[in-house]
């Protein structure tokens, strides 16, 4: 069943443009739709800063995320999580007796449009330049397709405050859509599907597909995000390319995905379906150029959140790059080899919360790991994961090498319900911060020795070993029943905008601003049963 969620009731929801702030003082603010990158820049040297913010007129202040830097980017950093949009907040930076104080306004949905411009066909090439008083919005009464030659359907370059609004795309060579050089795109409420190419499969060459030039076909993207600056992808339906990712089992995977990440900062991806199919799979469902430097992948200030991602061979979301201030936030990741790849993170710091891995693997059903951390080396910056749900074969695999002892992992309030293996030996040996975690494997063998492993290296020592009640877990329903145990045994993380005793997901995920509700999320078919499905409108 392909059910897009209400596209046609939904409304149109992107966000102005709001640049880069910054105060003489030293701080600096990042703001999107409901998170504030918040770093300090300041030449006086402290040891401990404490964050705190409020909303413009408010007088009590809120405790927000720990700051903190890394050795090889001496900078305080940090964000602030779970804002209301088009809001004006206060900041404020403590160290002793000395304190910053800046204001930051996020970012609204309702934007000034200017004109509004009508396409007919593709391939359609826009370069034209709005401004955050006057945005150009792209409309189509019907499906853009792309010709043979062009490589993407819609090609954008050069260009700024444009809206993408509610369009249909067909192919293109390499794209569906390519977005270049670009700053402050909207892409809403399309549906892009059968860009890319098909090639053939040669198994003596690594499995992978090659194209008429016999070369390997890869990163061909239902969305490039080339050097751009403030895109959001929102409310869209990413799907069917005409290509197809080898597994593993050949070599590490190549072909198609969802979106390919170059971006320069600033970028929301929120409430999309990106859908593989079992013949046309993706490598990673949203890939990274530049692994393992700086300015790779979604490279600073991100948002990811609201999404489903489901059947790809690699990863759900590579996020190996300079990771300073990456949220990743109420998304569903299922039929991936690996959810979210966190390695190497540089600088930091990345926040992963509120997520859910269920039914993990690729094609051939292999993999099965909730984080992966396995790039050949290990980066500085913390890694905080709160609040996930891991109903998989591996819950985290081990770093990368390094010469010195890492401890960049913080954990709290997660559920692992695994069958092969909770963490990589590196992740306890080298005692990351893990702790009032619900930990539960069906094998009594196994989770007896890990159990073990963790009291004997001192982590999470107040982890509590038993069997997860989820409310339906055969419909999606992934929260803890009231009488489970860890439903009361969640610590407060302060600046995380979860106030819960539970731990694990507080949501049926992914998460969606709609008022539409189904009765199960989740249908496993077989030959001798049908599903009765009842969706309910609210409003």
């Amino acid at each position: 069943m392909n059910m897009r969620y209400g596209l046609s009731v939904l409304l149109l929801l992107v966000g102005l443009g709001t640049q880069t702030v910054k105060a003489d003082q030293g701080i600096e603010l990042m703001p999107t739709f409901e998170s504030c990158s918040v770093y300090l820049n300041t030449p006086v040297d402290v040891d401990h800063c404490q964050l705190q913010y409020r909303l413009k007129g408010q007088t009590t202040w809120l405790v927000g995320l720990p700051m903190v830097r890394s050795e090889n980017k001496p900078q305080w950093r940090s964000s602030i999580l779970g804002l209301t949009e088009n809001q004006t907040y206060d900041v404020k930076i403590t160290s002793g007796k000395q304190s910053w104080e800046h204001r930051f306004t996020t970012w609204n949905s309702d934007v000034p449009i200017a004109r509004t411009v009508t396409l007919t066909q593709g391939p359609v090439y826009i370069s034209d330049i709005g401004n955050p008083n006057g945005w150009i919005r792209y409309v189509a009464s019907e499906t853009l397709r792309s010709d043979d030659k062009a490589i993407a359907a819609i090609n954008i370059d050069d260009a700024s405050y444009i809206i993408l609004d509610g369009l249909t795309v067909r192919g293109g060579v390499n794209h569906g859509i390519h977005v270049a050089n670009a700053s402050y795109v909207r892409i809403v409420n399309c549906d892009i599907a059968q860009w890319g190419r098909a090639g053939k499969q040669e198994i003596t060459r690594r499995g992978q597909y090659y194209d008429a030039n016999k070369k390997p076909i890869n990163y061909d993207a239902g969305i490039y995000i080339d050097q751009s600056l403030g895109v959001v992808v929102e409310r869209s339906y990413i799907h069917d390319p005409n290509g197809q990712a080898n597994p593993w089992a050949y070599a590490h995977p190549a072909g198609p995905c969802a979106l390919y990440m170059y971006a320069r900062g600033q970028t929301v991806i929120r409430y999309n379906d990106l859908i593989g199919s079992q013949k046309h799979r993706y490598n990673d469902i949203i890939e990274g150029n530049r692994n393992g430097f700086e300015d790779g992948g979604f490279c600073r200030d991100a948002d990811i959140y609201g999404n489903m991602f489901i059947l790809g061979n690699d990863d759900g979301i590579e996020l190996d790059g300079g990771q300073m201030n990456i949220r990743v936030w109420g998304n569903h990741f299922s039929n991936t080899l690996c959810g979210v790849s966190t390695a190497p993170s540089l600088f930091g710091p990345t926040y992963i919360f509120n997520n859910l891995f269920s039914h993990m693997g690729d094609q051939n059903n292999s993999g099965g790991t909730g984080i992966k951390n396995g790039y050949k080396f290990a980066g500085q910056g913390m890694i905080y994961l709160y609040h996930n749900t891991f109903d998989l074969r591996t819950g985290m695999n081990n770093f990368g090498k390094s010469k010195v002892r890492r401890n960049y992992i913080v954990a709290r309030n997660n559920v692992y319900n695994y069958s092969n293996e909770l963490f990589g030996d590196s992740i306890i040996t080298e005692q990351n911060n893990i702790d009032h975690e619900l930990i539960y494997a069906d094998d009594p063998r196994l989770l007896n020795d890990d159990k073990t492993a963790l009291s004997s290296s001192s982590v999470a020592p107040n982890a509590i070993f038993a069997k997860p009640q989820f409310h339906s877990k055969s419909t999606g329903d992934y929260r803890l029943k009231s009488q489970s145990p860890g439903s009361d045994d969640a610590v407060k993380v302060a600046g995380l905008p979860i106030d819960t005793t539970s731990v694990g997901v507080q949501d049926i995920l992914p998460l969606r601003p709609v008022s539409l509700t189904v009765s199960q999320n989740i249908v496993e078919f077989n030959s001798s049963s049908h599903v009765n499905i009842t969706a309910t409108l609210i409003a």
